[in-house]
């Protein structure tokens, strides 16, 4: 039964351990989400959207304008 309880124990530590990286937000997904706002709003209608670049692409317009 010991042995039991220390295994239960050591998972729910684990699992709690690995709990803050779900809310983890990285500028990457901060973008993304943005980039799939804008398309969405205009999905389902005639006008055409200036769509964003992939994160990467802009990371590195970002760097040559740093410049």
């Amino acid at each position: 039964m010991l042995t039991y309880q220390k295994c239960l124990l050591s998972i729910v530590l684990l699992l709690l351990g690995l709990l803050p990286a779900c809310g983890f937000i990285s500028h990457q997904s901060v973008y993304e989400g943005i980039r799939g706002s804008e398309k969405a709003k205009t999905t389902g209608t005639s006008q055409k959207s200036s769509t964003l670049p992939n994160y990467d692409q802009y990371e590195k317009e970002r760097e040559v304008l740093k410049k």
